[in-house]
């Protein structure tokens, strides 16, 4: 196909696409994933007077008094950005989650899609428009992608604000021409930047200082004995003293505001899952294959993913910038969360922590394969096949996902709760005087909780996690005290039963729970 025909149809097929993201952000019910939906508690806390990134909660040895955590493990973009659009347009939250939600996309497609381009100029390459062409096509895969598209039906925070950031971030490193003191104040700068919008952003960054090591300390066209060392020295004392900057800085004014993930840690983890999640994880990413969830998955697709490293990092195919970009940001990326399994502190197995690496391998994943025998053969079949499936699944999503209505709730979200439940649940929110009530929910219902306004809430295990005290899990009893308003609690009912011995005897001085209030599979209990 001529090469000019094949780059309007990739623009006519992103135009589409971008049509139908606009649409379905516009009339799809957006909903909130667990993390955000707790951060966006905290967009509440700025009309309540709470300080900045603090969580209110009650205090377990006396319910009657609230505790201001100050959240160290999630970061404050996820909630202070939203809440800046919020401020400035004047609207409900979940409508500045969608103005947001469409801005990270459009500034994360085109991010992406100038990175794939920076990728792909080669000094060899005859056809002077080959990389553009090229990188819509990559773009418009990755655009397709399950990790992409599902930020049109749910907020998930963090993530979509590093889908947007860190692609410009890694073009404008890769930008850098030398060392300076200006390159590295800005470069810190940004490092703060990234890490407001998500805290592991902290591999990205230290990424991106063994990049500029490498590219700007040493020669790749000179021997290793003829090096300048001065050279290697002063750069490597540079860039550690911006990461050692970069580290005190977050520790000193952040994270010793309470307790850390660090601190969640419960001994060390030397498992085969610790090394090989990691290494696989980015290239699995790329397809998105979430059922690949256990040890031995993790190591029959070892035996396919490693020869697949060696392809990337061994093809000569690639700019010798790519090449740098691939071996910094990978190694660093897998070395990062393999010390944290390691070390075995709070940080699960998915593979959302490594869509960023996912996307930097696919350019090199495609043209490493091209390369085989077959090759061509091989990069149609699996561009065929998960193109469709994407597509499937896309297709699904918007017809699963009700319409955009609005609601009587305050928060704007879509709920699966009864309409009367939550009604009930405003009106005993709303009863004058009742200032000090609390509110309990199980942690898996941040949407209906979202709802309490004026009064406290309590989740079952918002002490527990707040303090990163895992041993607390497994206690008879953690609420010590008892609360002068009323407790309320908010529970499905096939799930009472068995809660109830978990959770409610935690409660050391209330004995007695009473039924005040049951819809279809809900009830709303108040605690004696």
């Amino acid at each position: 196909m001529n090469n000019s025909k094949a780059i309007y149809i990739l623009y006519a097929f992103i135009g589409l696409y971008i049509i139908t993201a606009v649409i379905v952000l516009v009339q799809s019910s957006q909903g909130v994933d667990w993390d955000p939906a707790t951060c966006i508690k905290m967009t509440d806390n700025a009309y309540k007077g709470i300080p900045f990134n603090a969580y209110a909660h009650p205090k377990p040895g006396n319910l009657n008094e609230d505790e201001f955590e100050f959240v160290t493990w999630w970061s404050p973009g996820q909630f202070a950005v939203p809440l800046l659009i919020q401020k400035i347009v004047g609207i409900k939250v979940n409508i500045a989650i969608r103005i947001l939600t469409a801005l990270c996309l459009l500034i994360a497609g085109l991010g992406i899609f100038n990175l794939f381009r920076l990728f792909l100029k080669n000094k060899d390459d005859k056809v002077e428009n080959w990389p553009s062409t090229v990188a819509l096509a990559f773009l418009l895969f990755t655009l397709l992608q399950p990790f992409f598209w599902k930020n049109l039906f749910v907020y998930n925070g963090g993530g979509i604000l590093m889908l947007a950031y860190c692609p410009w971030f890694m073009y404008w490193v890769i930008k850098i021409n030398r060392i300076t003191l200006y390159s590295l104040l800005l470069l810190l700068l940004a490092g703060f930047v990234g890490f407001f919008l998500k805290s592991s952003f902290t591999s990205i960054f230290a990424a991106a200082l063994f990049y500029l090591f490498l590219t700007k300390s040493i020669n790749a066209s000179v021997p290793i004995k003829q090096q300048n060392v001065k050279k290697i020295t002063v750069n490597a004392l540079c860039l550690g003293a911006v990461l050692l900057v970069y580290i005190l800085t977050i520790k000193i004014a952040y994270l010793n505001q309470n307790t850390g993930i660090s601190q969640s840690s419960t001994g060390i983890r030397l498992q085969p899952r610790v090394l090989l999640y990691p290494v696989i994880a980015p290239v699995i990413g790329l397809f998105s294959l979430n059922f690949l969830n256990k040890t031995i998955y993790w190591i029959i697709a070892s035996f396919f993913v490693i020869p697949i490293y060696y392809l990337l990092f061994k093809n000569d195919r690639l700019s010798l910038t790519y090449r740098y970009v691939l071996i910094s940001f990978v190694i660093t990326t897998v070395s990062f969360y393999a010390l944290l399994y390691f070390i075995n502190v709070d940080v699960s197995y998915e593979l959302r922590h490594y869509i960023i690496i996912s996307i930097l391998l696919t350019p090199a994943f495609f043209i490493s394969l091209w390369k085989l025998p077959f090759g061509r053969y091989l990069v149609y079949g699996i561009v065929c096949i998960y193109t469709t499936i994407n597509i499937y699944q896309f297709t699904t999503a918007i017809i699963a996902n009700p319409k955009y209505q609005k609601t009587n709730l305050y928060s704007g979200f879509p709920t699966n709760y009864p309409a009367d439940l939550i009604e009930k649940v405003h009106t005993l929110d709303n009863l004058k005087g009742h200032k000090k009530d609390i509110f309990y929910f199980r942690s898996s219902e941040l949407t209906i909780a979202l709802e309490v306004r004026n009064n406290r809430i309590l989740f079952e295990d918002n002490f527990v996690n707040f303090h990163f005290n895992n041993k607390a899990r497994y206690d008879s009893v953690l609420y010590f005290g008892r609360n002068s308003g009323e407790l309320y609690l908010i529970y499905p009912l096939q799930n009472f039963r068995q809660d109830s011995i978990s959770y409610l005897t935690r409660f050391e001085k209330y004995k007695s729970f009473e039924k005040i209030y049951q819809t279809k599979g809900y009830a709303i209990f108040k605690a004696h």
